[in-house]
């Protein structure tokens, strides 16, 4: 479309720019998508599009990508497996806000600046059911999951929702959660989620699945350790075990402050290394 038709989209992709959208710059409530050959104009694209480049190796798509990002008015969340793409443009956006780069792989031997805990947020419950979700469904082989497996993954669901929990409000971490995981006969989060007066349905929950047949727990702390298996890279740990002392990542903040966080993982098989962090 034209600059002038992503104009008049405003009110529905910016409506925060009403009434002064002829005063800002295109790139406020436009993508720069390129140039028609017939007739010969620039297209543009609005923010709520979605875009795929295909094209061969060097026809400079990462290039593309990189304007957009440039362009950008507001916040970015950029994901790539290739860590060039954060060398390219984070000069420019540390300009506009902060720059946090979260490389749990140290791809290309760059360090990441941020270290972020699943556990951060799981004192409510809803956080930990969904955190467990993520780390669980990311770990999946891929393809429709048998029934056995579905069993399984459904109840280790409930026991790492648990084990989040109990991390969250007794203050500790990935380590706690992760050691946990790998003993079945470790009650610890048990007695954390009674010491801290949590919802009695989760401690009898977990204790239930600490208690069946061992065939069945077995499948149940298998399908748990492979979830967590990413905790035994040292990069990977460090990256989610962040300093007690460094303020804690705030997603609102972030939004506000119109920051740049460059997710960089390497390309995996479904289920292996970060993709669990990525889900």
């Amino acid at each position: 479309m034209s600059a002038k038709a992503a104009r008049k989209m405003v009110s529905e992709t910016r409506p925060s720019l009403l009434g002064r959208e002829k005063s800002v710059p295109v790139t406020d409530y436009a993508v720069r998508v390129g140039t028609a050959i017939a007739p010969m104009r620039r297209l543009w694209g609005t923010p709520e599009d979605t875009y795929l480049i295909l094209g061969p190796s060097r026809a400079s798509k990462s290039t593309w990508l990189d304007n957009v990002v440039f362009d950008a008015p507001g916040p970015v969340v950029h994901t790539s497996s290739k860590v060039k793409d954060h060398l390219a443009t984070a000069d420019l956006r540390a300009t506009i806000g902060p720059v946090l780069l979260f490389n749990p792989d140290n791809v290309g031997g760059v360090t990441g600046t941020l270290a972020w805990s699943p556990v951060h947020g799981c004192e409510s419950r809803k956080v930990a059911i969904r955190r467990a979700g993520y780390l669980l469904y990311g770990a999946r082989r891929g393809g429709a999951e048998s029934g056995s497996e579905s069993y399984f993954t459904s109840n280790a669901n409930e026991v790492l929702r648990a084990l989040l929990h109990a991390a969250a409000l007794a203050g500790l971490g990935m380590v706690e959660v992760q050691r946990w995981a790998n003993d079945v006969n470790n009650h610890e989060a048990v007695q954390l989620l009674r010491q801290h007066n949590a919802d009695e349905s989760w401690v009898k929950t977990l204790i239930a699945r600490q208690s069946v047949a061992d065939a069945t727990r077995d499948g149940i702390y298998s399908t748990l350790a492979t979830a967590l298996s990413w905790m035994s890279d040292p990069d990977m740990a460090a990256a989610v075990t962040p300093d007690p002392t460094a303020q804690r990542f705030d997603a609102a903040q972030f939004l506000r402050s119109r920051g740049t966080l460059y997710l960089v993982g390497e390309a995996q098989e479904s289920g292996a290394g970060v993709a669990p962090l990525f889900t």
